[in-house]
């Protein structure tokens, strides 16, 4: 459920750790190649209930260390669990038989294996999640969606009848933690700027009333809420930045920052521990001779993201989770060398090679810049606050980096200030120029493009502005077609750009090649759709050669779709003839996880071997004794 969405949040907000106490984690058991829901643990602690592929529900008994399945082939089965206090009874969401939203449904268990002994019931008749048994069995709560935002807590007698809504809320609601027979309480969650303030954990009368705020917390960072004795709170703080413990009355007792990669408590367990999960995607990482389609399979199968060419074709760096380490292979040798850092890799993005092949600078989630000289292993930051997007390079003699700093960072639609600073090896930061404008979904509105060079984007319109000179922005092409914005490519050397476009009212595809200036302006007709994403086409520093990538599951809009096979094509610009260079076959991501090498020749992609799911059990006893 909302796990899945969060895993790269709750990764790329992770900070180094602090002192003192700390979760003792054990791992329990894996699942591979499979999805995996939220989980629901017994109250003994010794079963954990979870559903796998939205079609059948699991069950792992720590004592035998085996999982055996509990309900299979329900299809849309365990976006949310629930498990009684009295392990006789477990609660579950389905899709409605009529093709609806989840409802509540509930299957008898059998107390000594734990294992289900009657058939399954539908208990409710509207939508449905979170469903948390009351102490004595006897009545089910859950939340129920009124709008695209908002959801009520409701209550049901177990067997189904009437459903009493407890409390009514103007934001989502999750976990629900039902402790004691006349109180509930419950994470809230609020979308709109106004109410974020509100994010928190709520207690409210089991038979209705007003919700009264406990604790503050990070949106959807509620969880895993009270502890089953009801003497502890467990959640994260408002910035996503520690999980924090406090008493049930919000009183803080301990505080601790997640490790980069670690896992983090999702479900109590029992009154110390707690059950968390983490995906872990084990990846080979591949070279492809686009010459000869010669593909070969450099480095050892890792956790690993975001392969990095050097300026001269014949290093990659490639990030790994854990250890986390910067892993350089030399293509040609196959010697490897390992420099350890202190970001996790789902931190790290935007790795770029200086162009005389001496540095790496990469930017982490928090604003920050390092240098990493792969010579000396060391790594220092350059700067702070820089954000994501316009993208940041490097100036062309290596000496600085450009980047940029956008106010308000977060929100979308909105017109945005946007700072261009220069630093440069030695720390010296100064501001180049400031502009304003608006950014869309996802912030993805610009890059810099050369020393002197920043193209931004929205609406269609793709405009120019000079940092240095400070002078006027032009628009240089206005795109149409389809409502989602391409990112713009450019060569290496910042001479020429390419945008992906589609008709808005057919399948006819083209890619737009033409200087920055909007100058020496082509249209080249391709005749497949095109991966997404800001690196593909690739394009050469003359700007007569695209190298694009295409996914088979065009059904997907371009997107990369689990087991799709990529089709790489080399095209002269001058003709629009496509050759085809490379099949890859379940190569992750939006080609985000690809490069082409500088001189086109070569082509680096990372493919999924395995996909993990580990279930970890946390102890929190020693950050407990402070309450």
């Amino acid at each position: 459920m909302r796990k899945l969405a969060l895993l790269a949040l709750l990764s790329a907000t992770a900070g180094l750790s602090l002192g003192g106490p700390r979760p003792k984690t054990t791992l329990l058991f894996t699942v591979k190649d499979h999805i995996v829901r939220d989980p629901a643990v017994s109250s003994d602690g010794r079963r954990i209930y979870y559903a796998q592929d939205t079609s059948q529900l699991y069950m792992f008994d720590r004592a035998t260390r085996k999982s055996t399945q509990l309900l299979g082939t329900m299809m849309g089965v365990g976006a949310s669990i629930g498990v009684s206090k009295a392990g006789d009874r477990l609660a579950f969401t389905r899709n409605s038989e009529e093709g609806g939203k989840p409802q509540l449904w509930t299957v008898s268990l059998d107390p000594k294996t734990g294992l289900a002994n009657g058939t399954p019931k539908r208990v409710s008749l509207i939508a449905a999640e979170t469903p948390a048994f009351s102490p004595d069995g006897k009545s089910i709560a859950f939340a129920t969606p009124t709008s695209r935002s908002a959801k009520n807590l409701i209550v049901i007698p177990v067997n189904g009848g009437p459903e009493r809504v407890v409390a009514e809320t103007q934001g989502d609601i999750w976990p629900i933690v039902w402790q004691k027979a006349d109180t509930i309480t419950f994470g809230g969650s609020f979308d709109s700027k106004e109410q974020q303030s509100k994010n928190g954990i709520y207690r409210v009368n089991a038979s209705g009333g007003t919700p009264e705020a406990i604790l503050r917390t990070a949106d959807w960072g509620g969880y895993p809420g009270l502890s089953p004795d009801g003497r502890y709170l467990l959640a994260w703080e408002p910035t996503w930045d520690s999980v924090i413990v406090t008493t049930a009355a919000g009183k803080r007792v301990s505080v601790y920052k997640a490790v980069p990669g670690e896992v983090t408590p999702d479900v109590w367990a029992t009154s110390v521990k707690a059950v968390g999960w983490r995906n872990k995607p084990v990846r080979a990482m591949h070279v492809v001779d686009l010459a000869g389609e010669q593909d070969r399979i450099i480095g050892d199968s890792a956790e690993i993201f975001t392969p990095t060419w050097s300026p001269d074709g014949r290093r990659v760096a490639v990030f790994r989770m854990s250890p986390s380490a910067f892993v350089i292979s030399d293509v040609a040798t196959g010697t490897r060398r390992t420099i350890p850092v202190e970001r996790a890799a789902r931190q790290i993005y935007a790795v770029q090679w200086s162009p005389d092949g001496r540095f790496l600078a990469y930017h982490d989630r928090e604003g920050g810049i390092t240098l990493l000289d792969p010579s000396t292993s060391k790594a220092r930051m350059l700067a702070t606050k820089g954000t994501t997007f316009p993208i940041a390079r490097w100036r062309s003699d290596s000496r600085a980096l450009l980047y940029a700093q956008v106010d308000p960072p977060g929100n979308a639609n909105a017109i945005k200030k946007i700072e261009i600073h220069e630093v440069t090896l030695d720390g010296q930061d100064r501001t180049l120029h400031s502009i304003e404008m608006q950014c869309g979904a996802g912030g993805a509105c610009g890059k810099i493009v050369d020393d002197s060079l920043i193209m931004t984007w929205i609406n269609g319109d793709y405009r120019i502005h000079n940092f240095r000179t400070r002078s006027a922005p032009r628009t240089v092409f206005t795109r149409d077609g389809t409502p989602q914005q391409p990112v713009a490519t450019f060569s290496a050397n910042g001479r020429w750009m390419a945008v992906r476009r589609q008709s808005a009212t057919d399948q006819r595809w083209s890619i737009e090649v033409m200087h920055p200036d909007g100058s020496a302006h082509r249209s080249v007709p391709v005749s497949f759709p095109m991966v997404r994403g800001g690196r593909n086409p690739w394009i050469s520093d003359d700007g007569s050669q695209l190298i694009v990538a295409s996914a088979d599951c065009a059904e997907n809009q371009g997107h990369l779709c689990p087991g799709a096979v990529t089709t790489v094509y080399r095209v002269d610009v001058a003709t629009g003839k496509a050759i085809m260079v490379a099949s890859l076959t379940n190569a992750t991501g939006q080609l985000e996880d690809a490069m082409i090498s500088n001189d086109g020749r070569s082509l680096v992609y990372l493919r999924d071997i395995e996909k993990r799911v580990e279930f970890y059990e946390l102890d929190f006893s020693d950050l407990l004794k402070g309450g």
